[in-house]
């Protein structure tokens, strides 16, 4: 436990340095953030962490989130609504009809039942939010 704790505060302090570091070459942090932990994953010895994806939604996420919404030109924006508003709804229902009718057309002995079954079960996750909780 101590060892993971020390190898994850270890972690932080070298992402801390490649931020600055990041600064000081002038070149977005995440881009260099990502070209370095490729690197640092190619040294051998350091033992993998695992992190459960929902520890993922919890914490890094909302922050970001926050940090995009709140940094938003409002005018850009409403200049943008209409791509928004497709890819948001659009392309979402767009790909829920596609993924239900897809398998009735490429099988032409299936009945729609099994169709909005089979294209279910490989577009969408396997456990409902009510059963992560």
């Amino acid at each position: 436990m101590h060892y993971t704790l020390l190898l994850v505060l270890g972690l932080l302090f070298v992402v801390l340095l490649l931020v600055m570091l990041a600064k000081k070459v002038n070149v977005a942090y995440p881009i260099f953030l990502v070209l370095s932990g490729l690197g640092i994953s190619f040294i051998p010895g350091i033992p993998k962490i695992g992190l459960d994806p929902d520890l993922i939604f919890l914490i890094f996420l909302p922050p970001l989130l926050y940090e995009a919404a709140r940094y938003t030109s409002w005018r850009d924006f409403w200049k943008w609504r209409r791509a928004i508003g497709l890819l948001a709804f659009g392309w979402s229902s767009s790909r829920r009809s596609w993924s239900r009718i897809s398998p009735n057309r490429s099988f032409r002995d299936s009945r729609w039942r099994s169709a909005f079954c089979s294209a279910g079960s490989f577009l969408h996750p396997t456990r409902s939010p009510q059963q992560r909780s």
